[in-house]
């Protein structure tokens, strides 16, 4: 049985899902406007996966009969973007909030004996583990390409999708 404990945890979670998704989507307009499109539409999937979870969280707590509340989002404004490796260092920031955010709200699921939720949240948790992986590995290649032209053009041909 969801708590109202942890039904609140998790209705500040959905609501800082679709604050991600916001996030990446500003993302992907920063790198439109470094002339990188494929990874600009790759970085749209990145939202469109964080309003996936919003969905799963919110038929979770829907499904339990917890009145969802929602909150405004938060103006997306990473600073400090003056390339397509910022743009990603600032996703991946985006990406490590979100897991020490699951790993609390793991650790509550756990405290309540909440094993449903602790399930969905252990799926979010290698979701989010993966997109770590693959932004940090973005970024070591933008790193590499340093300041040619070419390089980042040929980077951006790669990405899935494009």
């Amino acid at each position: 049985m969801l708590t109202k404990n942890l039904g609140k945890a998790l209705n500040r979670q959905l609501m800082d899902d679709f604050n991600s998704a916001y996030v990446f989507l500003e993302l992907s307009v920063r790198l439109e406007f470094f002339h990188v499109p494929g990874a600009a539409k790759w970085m749209r999937t990145l939202s469109n996966e964080e309003l996936e979870r919003a969905w799963r969280l919110l038929d979770f707590l829907t499904g339990n009969g917890f009145s969802v509340t929602f909150g405004k989002l938060g103006k997306p404004s990473p600073g400090g973007i003056s390339d397509p490796e910022d743009v990603f260092k600032a996703a991946l920031k985006q990406e490590k909030t979100a897991a020490g955010k699951l790993k609390a709200l793991s650790d509550l699921a756990i405290a309540e004996s909440d094993f449903p939720a602790f399930d969905l949240l252990k799926g979010f948790s290698a979701e989010n583990a993966a997109a770590e992986r693959t932004l940090q590995t973005i970024i070591e290649k933008f790193h590499a390409a340093g300041d040619s032209a070419q390089a980042k053009r040929f980077l951006d041909s790669h990405f899935p999708g494009t």
